[in-house]
């Protein structure tokens, strides 16, 4: 109960890492009813194309076997032989309904789940041992689910198969007195026909069971919002830790424009809030480069700098606008920019040479 309570609590969808952890530890929405159902079909077409075949190979044995029997001459010393033969024998004639049963159980798994190797549900829980534990397995709603599942199934099954017989059963009750080359044929048949019917009743319980299979891992697997809290820190660090290396990293680049504005050789800038700063050498560059830019303290920060070694502060809103949402700082100047950074960059030259 305090497990579905705890349940109740989770009402967050499972994350894909969730899901990935739980399908590690083998919980996957595996139906078993499915599996069944492809292990029926499977041998019941195994019969149909195989019936006539392993018919013929078990009639020619057990009548080379039944008609000769100065040949059965059985003691200590030849009656290995003869269940060797024999078990030789029902294993060849049994190898291809063996190999289909088995190919059919394997797709079915793989089918639903694909391919999942994992140790951990093999692996010791002492907690299944205790009896208390064992008593809440019992009248968990997952237990008391399958065992209804179960009773409903065995009931289905067994309706249907009852129909089917007091249907067949007037027509097998008049091949009593025949030969049994005519009675075996008609049995065969009236049970691969109730086969089928069984088949069919099970393929739509498994369907049902793929749907609640499903619904049942979702549900298990739900997150409260702490679990989602939790998983995102471990994913993706602390937001507290984030948040000072990011501070970090701002502090470093900004002393690192800071260290290199010095060389920079105009500074464009809006009046109040923006600022930034350009430098172009033709021998190692091709176009101009921002190589450091603010807003408002950072800006005016900027301009000082830029004015205590000389550097050019133009005033042009337009440009360090543009400047400023289209570069980032150590970028080139785009080509819409060229035209108008050129211009500013021949005022400057000019300025410079006047004043030399």
């Amino acid at each position: 109960m305090a497990d579905e309570q705890s349940l109740q609590e989770k009402t967050q969808d499972a994350t894909p890492k969730r899901r990935d952890d739980a399908r590690r530890e083998g919980q996957v929405a595996r139906s078993l009813e499915l599996a069944s159902s492809a292990v029926l079909g499977a041998a019941l077409g195994s019969f149909l194309l195989f019936g006539g075949w392993m018919r013929e190979q078990l009639g020619q044995y057990l009548g080379a076997r039944l008609t000769l029997p100065a040949r059965l001459d059985l003691n200590l010393e030849n009656t290995p032989a003869l269940l060797q033969e024999a078990g030789g024998q029902a294993i060849l004639v049994l190898a291809p309904l063996l190999l289909v049963l088995a190919g059919a159980a394997l797709l079915a798994h793989v089918g639903q789940v694909g391919l999942v190797f994992t140790g951990k549900p093999l692996a010791p829980d002492w907690s299944r041992i205790s009896p208390l534990s064992g008593l809440k397995q019992m009248f968990a709603l997952r237990s008391l689910t399958e065992l209804i599942k179960s009773l409903l199934k065995v009931g289905l099954v067994g309706f249907v198969a009852w129909l089917v017989i007091q249907r067949e059963l007037p027509a097998l009750r008049g091949l009593v007195f025949a030969d049994p080359s005519e009675f075996l044929p008609a049995l065969g048949g009236a049970v691969v026909r109730m086969t089928g019917w069984v088949l069919a009743l099970l393929l739509v319980l498994a369907a049902a069971d793929v749907t609640f299979q499903r619904w049942d891992l979702s549900r298990r697997l739900k997150m409260s919002v702490q679990d989602v809290r939790e998983e995102m820190k471990q994913s993706e660090g602390d937001p507290l830790l984030k948040r000072r290396q990011r501070g970090i990293q701002l502090e470093s680049a900004y002393n690192r424009m800071i260290r290199d504005l010095p060389r920079a050789d105009v500074v464009v800038a809006n009046p109040i809030h923006l600022a930034v700063a350009l430098q172009y050498d033709p021998a190692q560059m091709r176009a101009p480069r921002v190589i450091a830019k603010g807003r408002r303290l950072v800006a005016q920060r900027i301009k000082d700098i830029a004015r205590e070694h000389g550097i050019p502060v133009i005033e042009d809103k337009p440009l360090a606008r543009s400047l400023f949402k289209a570069c980032a700082v150590g970028a080139e100047v785009p080509g819409e920019l060229y035209r108008a950074v050129a211009e500013l960059l021949a005022f400057v030259y000019r300025l410079k040479r006047r004043s030399a």
